[in-house]
């Protein structure tokens, strides 16, 4: 059982629930968003289906953390936990965090009768299913589709994302907010200035582009070596792809094939991804299908050029239909070298940045995204929790 300390003010607690905090944008805004909350004096408990992951260490020590006592966390103990967790601490709401907490949380609230839970959808799960082609990934779409209809509201991290969740629920879709992930701008640009410890960016001769996220086939990283291997056939550059997944000994092939091997690192996850940012001359994304894209704010808010294919959902919505970074169509390889070769040239002519752009980052602060949340959730209880 999940006893409430003496002191617990029930009206004043929101819980969130993620399966872990392993490596991904949905965790790391989580983390951020349970910080900021507790920082708001608010009382956090943040679930976890299984109490591991690199950003574990980022969360502030007021934050009471759960999982099921069992370390195989499956869905059944998950369930049991969730109900355990509900009847006993009866937190303000509970925010769940991708697809299958959602739908866990949302069973557990039935079985109990609690209904201040809020799903928060991370991604376009219409295009994910697509591109993944597997029966789990179809079968998570319609669970979605039906389950998510109980939900009071659902919070989606982009204008696109939004729609896309709307149109999957049909007309018996809940009120969804859209909320971006925020960041500690000031933070992340004076973390940018430090060293990447990476010696193509400290000892730079000659452009470097990076690239950042799991080496899954969602981020397009085949496209991105094809379009790179044509980039140098006209200029000198190097490609860093930061992060690790099931795709590196593919990718790392690829990369021989192509003959760019030599001007190629993938040297996994790095502790400071926005000094290694600030450090290369061009953050590329390549990606097949997006909710928003961390990564891509990040090099917004560091100030890195920035070449995206326009894909489902949150590019357009961050780089502002184009204005703040050159868009491609998805999986145009010849499209994709030629933006990276005209961003290099402009970026080594000094372009001016747009006037709007000082206005445009704030919209991805950690103030504006925690303002958001507390006004779902005091939409959610019907009354404020301050």
């Amino acid at each position: 059982m999940i006893t409430p300390p003496s002191n617990s003010n029930s009206k004043q607690r929101i819980a969130l629930f993620i399966e872990s905090l392993a490596c991904g944008g949905a965790e790391k805004v989580t983390v951020i968003l349970a910080n900021a909350l507790v920082q708001r004096g608010y009382q956090v408990d943040l679930l976890m289906r299984w109490e591991h992951g690199k950003f574990l260490d980022d969360l502030d020590p007021d934050i009471h953390h759960f999982s099921p006592s069992r370390a195989s966390g499956t869905p059944f103990q998950t369930l049991r936990f969730l109900i355990d967790y509900m009847r006993d601490r009866k937190p303000a709401a509970l925010l769940a965090h991708m697809e299958k907490p959602s739908l866990l949380a949302l069973l557990a609230g039935v079985i109990v009768g609690y209904k201040n839970i809020v799903p928060c959808v991370h991604t376009d799960l219409t295009t994910y299913a697509k591109l993944e082609h597997c029966a789990r990934r179809t079968i998570l779409k319609y669970l979605v589709a039906v389950f998510y209809r109980l939900a009071i509201r659902i919070v989606a991290v982009s204008t696109g994302t939004a729609q896309s969740t709307a149109a999957l629920i049909g007309r018996k879709a809940p009120p969804i907010d859209v909320i971006l992930n925020g960041f500690n701008i000031e933070k992340m640009r004076q973390r940018a200035q430090e060293d990447t410890g990476i010696p193509w960016l400290q000892n730079k001769t000659m452009p470097v582009i990076i690239a950042c996220g799991r080496l899954v086939e969602q981020k397009g990283y085949d496209v991105l070596l094809r379009a790179f291997a044509v980039l140098r056939q006209t200029m000198a550059a190097r490609l860093i792809i930061l992060g690790d997944g099931p795709m590196r000994a593919q990718l790392e092939e690829t990369a021989r094939a192509l003959k760019i091997a030599d001007d190629v690192t993938m040297p996994n996850y790095h502790p400071n991804p926005a000094a290694c940012f600030g450090h290369s001359d061009l953050f590329v994304l390549a990606s097949r299908v997006e909710g928003l894209s961390n990564v891509l704010i990040e090099a917004l808010i560091v100030g890195v050029p920035v070449v995206s294919t326009d894909c489902p959902t949150g590019p357009r919505e961050v780089l502002q239909n184009g204005r703040f970074g050159s868009m491609v169509p998805v999986d145009d390889v010849g499209a994709l070298a030629e933006a990276m070769r005209a961003a290099l040239l402009a970026a080594a002519n000094d372009t001016p940045v747009a006037p709007e752009y000082a206005s445009h980052i704030r919209k991805f602060s950690v103030e504006t995204m925690v303002d958001g949340y507390i006004s779902t959730v005091n939409k959610v209880i019907g009354k404020r929790i301050v």
